[in-house]
């Protein structure tokens, strides 16, 4: 069953992550680094400040971090990649494109070209090699009819009681929203949870019942997710 069609990206996100000391924030909240950094990506916004959380806590560091925010990157003659932002904290880099995933690499390798030749005093790099990288990316897609067929009959009779929901067909939905995460067995259940690390699935706000569209979230890159979702079209379907 194809699914090309009827899933679309919104956008992938990718963090470089760093061991303790390597990335030097300091050097890169300079005010020459932050105007050279605008200047090819062409951002709008570019401040020293403390970054949202996307793949984690924000520590409490000076500088709290630096913030690029709506630019662009040519990877080729006329094509350019949208960048929601680039956030550089303190021990990684996070990169957000209205694009695959794909693109995300080729934006990184542009960003360390503009830092290459960057030294702190002590001639150590600015930017070395990263030591670990995380995914996460957010895709709709339109589901096969009867998504409650994941759900236990008897389940779904509870929870049209519990919500007042009527009989099936009395002009009336339920809007399942799935969220699953891991949890260590030797560890509490967190206060907060890491979004990013979650898959995520549930009505996609702004359309109808009928529509059958939904948004998920996954810790994946954009392939990977469109394919589990495929999957899950397929199992629905069946």
């Amino acid at each position: 069953m194809s699914m090309a069609t009827k899933i679309r990206i919104i956008g992938a996100r990718r963090a470089y992550e760093f061991r303790q000391d390597d990335l030097r924030l300091s050097y890169l909240a300079q005010p020459s680094v932050i105007d050279r950094m605008k200047q090819v990506f062409a951002f709008q916004e570019a401040n020293v400040d403390r970054p949202m959380p996307t793949f984690g806590p924000i520590p409490p560091t000076l500088p709290p971090g630096v913030v690029f925010d709506f630019g662009s990157c040519e990877l080729e003659a006329g094509v350019r990649v949208p960048i929601r932002f680039i956030h550089f904290e303190a021990r990684r880099i996070v990169i957000d494109v209205a694009g695959p995933t794909a693109v995300i690499g080729p934006v990184y390798e542009r960003l360390r070209a503009v830092l290459r030749e960057d030294v702190m005093p002590d001639g150590s790099s600015v930017l070395p090699d990263h030591a670990s990288i995380r995914e996460y990316s957010e895709l709709t897609v339109q589901l096969p009819p009867s998504v409650d067929r994941l759900f236990n009959r008897g389940l779904m009779e509870i929870v049209r009681d519990v919500l007042d929901a009527g009989e099936p067909g009395q002009n009336t939905f339920i809007a399942p929203a799935i969220q699953f995460r891991v949890q260590q067995f030797d560890r509490e259940f967190p206060r907060a949870v890491d979004t990013h690390a979650m898959l995520r699935i549930e009505p996609r706000a702004g359309a109808r019942p009928a529509d059958n569209d939904y948004f998920s979230a996954a810790p994946l890159s954009t392939d990977r997710h469109a394919e589990v979702l495929a999957n899950l079209a397929e199992l629905i379907a069946s």
